[in-house]
């Protein structure tokens, strides 16, 4: 069965939409596959997608590290549940929304170029994973923080031309600090990872950062 009808059957079945934890099940899908989270030509250094990144005060989603031949980004990712509503009945973008797109401006205001912390992240990650055969990284570099926002389905917006064009102009307003993606662009973005049933060679671990060491969640494909 493919990823896309393995996260579909998730969402879909009778225990999930009853359920009080539904967006730590669909985390959990994300921890198992993290490879699925990352948008950004699929490459993260040091091979690894981190779980419930602490930044200074706030805890984020995901977060994983893509070097660039400028910057080295640190995405940080906020996930929703996929049930909750983008838009309200007036056609205005719901409070939850707008608090989960706040949390992540919030996230990133916490950060600055050449901040320690992340310095001291990716040094961290640079010394834990530099020998390890299963993981990749480069040298340590600044990192500037970067924003994604995954949350809520297409559907809601995408006969309705007033949600529509809000949707557009808001992901275009954003789009220099945060990527917005519904679930549907999420699939669209990596489909041909959504519709292998296996994580492929090359795909990054999932672990956790506490006390300036990684524990991993989910092994790397190598």
């Amino acid at each position: 069965m493919s990823f896309y009808n393995q996260f579909f059957d998730l969402i879909t079945s009778n225990e999930f939409r009853e359920s009080n934890n539904r967006e730590s099940q669909v985390h959990q899908f994300f921890e198992r596959n993290p490879e699925l989270i990352v948008t950004d030509n699929r490459y993260v250094s040091p091979g690894t997608v981190i779980s419930k990144l602490p930044v200074h005060n706030w805890v984020s989603d995901f977060a994983y590290i893509n070097p660039t031949s400028g910057f080295h980004y640190l995405f940080l990712i906020e996930i929703e549940d996929p049930l909750k509503n983008i838009f309200n009945r007036n056609d205005e973008f719901s409070q939850e929304f707008n608090h989960a797109l706040q949390q992540v401006h919030d996230w990133l205001r916490s950060l600055r170029f050449g901040d320690e912390y992340l310095s001291r992240l990716y040094q961290d990650a640079h010394d834990q994973f530099n020998n390890n055969p299963d993981f990749r990284c480069d040298s340590p570099a600044p990192l500037v923080g970067k924003g994604k926002l995954i949350y809520g389905f297409r559907a809601e917006f995408q006969d309705n031309p007033i949600r529509r064009e809000r949707w557009q102009q808001k992901k275009e307003a954003e789009s220099q600090h945060v990527d917005i993606f519904t679930y549907d662009g999420l699939f669209e973005k990596n489909r041909y990872l959504f519709q292998r049933e296996d994580r492929n060679f090359g795909s990054p671990g999932c672990v956790r950062y506490r006390q300036r060491r990684f524990t991993i969640i989910t092994d790397p494909v190598t």
